[in-house]
């Protein structure tokens, strides 16, 4: 896009000299940023190209949701105050080795300045070391002289927080019980693999969840449920409800009742029929009738156990071949993905290569450290350890990291000790401590009231959340 006007034209331009280049029979849907700008362009690829849907990146709408969140007045001054704390600590180095030697060397993270799930991974780091701080601002060691004379009073601001002088832990609390499934689900759409299926049920499930949340006076609940609704209404798309229609995992709570759901998944069935005959037409409505009403040996319960295991296209593609007409069109759907972060990643490492100092490099220098870059990558992913549950133990490396930390701190503070109160407290920035680092802006700018006048009369106005914000207006 270097260059070029970022008008709808443009990226209809590239995307359907993409779609042609690929063919249009194998392109399922596009991933695009929820801005105004992709919408449109959006529009004109369905309009172009009736086999694809414009799909919009769901790890972009879960990111603006937070950051709709993040600007509620109680949640934004609990962020600001944890911030505060989190650049105190971190960034004076007494504070620092005090508290390293309460946590056992754990650090507390800090929020990325365009990620804004990273706000709320910062509040769950100090909820968990919550005592660790305790014990930091009570010992013996915590006093005025750990930082110079012009900062005493903010040290005393920060004791004041971690004390819980005003429930500062409380609104903590409330605030990751309020984020904590909508950062699950990006999480989950964030990844790499086929996730359009799980989407759907999960948003419906963060929805339930939050319209039950003690923690929430009626008006908090309200406030927070229409910015849920209206990200939800911006990125729903009859794939979402497809390919919930067709998850195996779901089976279960019948989907096919919903009568959204069951809008979306004709929708999406409609649009490869078309011109089909009328004896093609029956067929695929006998194998969803026997979808619905579990005949075939998909219904077994060696199947449904594999259903818990696989991943649903794989599913698809082993247990039901007896849907000949409908198992292809499953299986293509089913392995799409619901995000445009992949693409980020590459982009990434495509703007570390290509920076200006690198462009003066010869070509075959150049090349030789693309060739690097690129094995340098493919070495950390055959090097990756499996994934790690929320609550597993640090690895023996973070452990090595960790105590190491104690130990320089503890020599630091036996050093600070023995020169007695005469030596001025020393500040830095920090930069030594690990955190979050601030991603370049790849998104475009999103304008929700402009998506939402551009709905009227599209299937996403039948929606859920489009009906609930409709009775809200």
């Amino acid at each position: 896009m270097s260059g070029k006007e970022k008008g709808a034209a443009t990226y209809f331009d590239i995307l359907s000299e993409s779609i042609r280049e690929v063919g249009e029979k194998s392109v399922v849907g596009v991933i695009m940023d929820s801005a105004a700008v992709c919408a449109r362009a959006g529009k004109l690829v369905e309009d172009t190209f009736p086999l694809t849907f414009h799909v919009p990146c769901a790890a972009h709408c879960l990111d603006l949701m937070l950051h709709d969140i993040g600007k509620i007045e109680w949640v934004a001054e609990t962020v600001t105050k944890a911030n505060d704390m989190v650049n105190f600590v971190m960034n004076h180095q007494r504070d620092r080795d005090v508290y390293y030697i309460h946590a056992g060397g754990r650090q507390l993270l800090r929020p990325a300045a365009t990620r804004f799930a990273t706000n709320f991974h910062m509040l769950d780091r100090l909820k968990k070391q919550r005592k660790a701080l305790l014990a930091m601002v009570t010992d013996d060691m915590w006093t005025a002289t750990l930082v110079p004379h012009a900062q005493c009073s903010t040290l005393h601001e920060m004791e004041d927080i971690i004390l819980d002088a005003a429930g500062f832990w409380d609104l903590v609390n409330k605030a990751i019980n309020v984020v904590y499934d909508i950062v699950l689900l990006l999480k989950l759409a964030d990844g790499n693999g086929p996730t359009i299926s799980k989407v759907y049920a999960k948003m419906d499930r963060i929805v339930e969840r939050l319209r039950v949340n003690k923690d929430l006076t009626v008006d908090q609940r309200d406030e927070i449920e229409v910015m849920v609704m209206r990200r939800w209404n911006a990125m729903t798309t009859p794939l979402h409800c497809a390919a919930l229609f067709l998850d195996p995992e779901y089976r279960s709570s019948e989907p096919h009742k919903d009568a959204e759901i069951q809008d979306g998944f004709y929708t999406w069935v409609y649009t490869w029929l078309k011109g089909a005959s009328q004896e093609v037409c029956d067929q695929v409505a006998y194998e969803v009738d026997c979808w619905v009403q579990n005949i075939g040996k998909f219904n077994s319960q060696v199947a449904m156990d594999a259903a818990r295991k696989q991943n649903p296209a794989a599913w698809w593609k082993c247990w039901c071949d007896e849907l000949y007409h409908l198992q292809p069109h499953a299986i293509r759907l089913l392995g799409q993905g619901s995000s445009a972060s992949g693409c980020e990643r590459n982009w990434s490492l495509f703007a570390a290569i290509h920076t200006k100092e690198h462009n003066g490099l010869a070509p075959e220098t150049m090349r030789k450290l693309v060739y690097s870059k690129w094995n340098m990558r493919l070495l950390d992913l055959l090097q990756q350890m499996p994934k790690r549950a929320k609550d597993d133990p640090p690895t023996e490396e973070e452990q090595k990291e960790a105590k190491e930390r104690v130990k320089v701190a503890e020599r630091r503070l036996k050093s600070l000790t023995l020169a007695g109160d005469n030596v001025v407290p020393p500040v830095d920035s920090g930069d030594d401590e690990d955190g979050d680092e601030a991603v370049v802006p790849c998104h475009e700018e999103c304008n929700l009231e402009e998506i939402e006048e551009g709905q009227h009369g599209d299937w996403r106005g039948l929606t859920k959340a489009a009906n609930f914000l409709s009775k809200r207006s």
